[in-house]
């Protein structure tokens, strides 16, 4: 009997992650690259990288698109009637020949389903950028949020770490309260607050290399800094207003959905339990999770679907191993 294979691919505004899994959940290849959101690389970036990595997963197996039953891409910034517009037209790039089924979503409902594994829920996302989205019993859909780190993307790494070089540059200042940020940002970047200030005003490096600083809030605010908490308070509050508004929109039964925590910023145990506790507070039943499988798993699960298949217990069994075992996963 030949082989099914599936193409999952999770991209977003820091990296991009690529998969090639058969139809009984196992992981043949896997591949990282950059950044794919069209927003921020532009689309002749986007189509190159994207077909980079699908290239490499390809490659491993001597496959070629043809031979793909079904491929799932998750996109960073695919918000609009505009971004999909922009986005079909990357994908026909980006495939050589035919693919039986393709199926795009914004990252973040891939996310969601690394989580819910096709189920009800809904996402809470905190990487480079932020959103909430969500889908009820009945596939109906809400999102709330993820509007580009220049316009929003509360709460999100970009969020917390442009508060820290904003405070920072208060403290320094006078303007604001003391804080141990400033010297920690100079120590992870190897420059002084002002000249960084200047560099990124005059050329601006891109929301991940902000986001890249919120690991140092976390630090600080773990050792007692009042201004670094202060930020991940916000952050949290941010987070939680936007799950708030989708259930103010969307009906999930009757009773308090599940609540998959995913992105980068969710790596800082206060966040998590800062958001958690305002979720509570939101409705005190509600169930609030990680993930065991990567957002990638969840691009795998919506091909599954795209090509008329479910999700079985001997494959989700077959993902959590396989994705434990990776070492692509202790950087996810």
């Amino acid at each position: 009997m030949a082989v099914s294979y599936y193409i999952a691919v999770d991209g977003g505004g820091t990296k991009t992650d690529f998969a090639l899994i058969d139809e009984e959940g196992r992981l043949l290849a896997r591949e990282r690259r950059g950044p794919s959101n069209y927003q921020n690389v532009g689309p002749e970036k986007c189509v190159a990288l994207l077909r980079d990595g699908i290239a490499a997963l390809l490659g491993s197996r001597a496959l070629r698109a043809s031979d793909v039953t079904a491929a799932c891409l998750g996109l960073a910034g695919l918000d609009t009637d505009q971004d999909a517009l922009a986005y079909d037209e990357i994908l026909d790039r980006v495939f050589d020949e035919p693919v039986a089924h393709i199926r795009k979503e914004n990252d973040c409902f891939v996310a969601l389903h690394s989580g819910t594994l096709g189920g009800a829920g809904i996402g809470l996302i905190a990487g480079t950028g932020s959103m909430a989205i969500a889908c009820n019993e009945r596939g109906e859909r809400a999102r709330s949020g993820g509007w580009g780190h220049r316009f929003g993307d509360e709460g999100s790494g970009f969020f917390i770490g442009r508060e820290a070089i904003v405070r920072s540059l208060m403290a320094r200042d006078g303007r604001g309260p003391a804080t141990d940020l400033a010297r920690r940002i100079e120590e992870a970047t190897g420059t002084r607050l002002f000249d960084l200030v200047t560099q990124y005003n005059t050329q601006y490096p891109g929301p991940d290399k902000i986001a890249a600083l919120a690991p140092v809030v976390d630090a600080a605010a773990r050792d007692g800094d009042a201004v670094a908490r202060a930020i991940l308070v916000e952050a949290a509050s941010e987070l939680a207003a936007a799950v708030r508004a989708i259930m103010a929109r969307l009906d999930f039964e009757g009773r308090p959905p599940r609540v998959v925590l995913c992105g980068g910023a969710f790596h800082s145990d206060l966040l998590r339990t800062l958001v958690e506790a305002e979720l509570r507070r939101l409705a005190p039943g509600i169930e609030c999770f990680r993930p065991e499988l990567p957002p990638v798993a969840g691009a795998y699960v919506l091909a599954l679907e795209a090509a008329g298949r479910s999700v079985t217990p001997q494959i989700v069994a077959r993902l959590r191993a396989a994705f434990a075992s990776d070492p692509f996963n202790s950087e996810s």
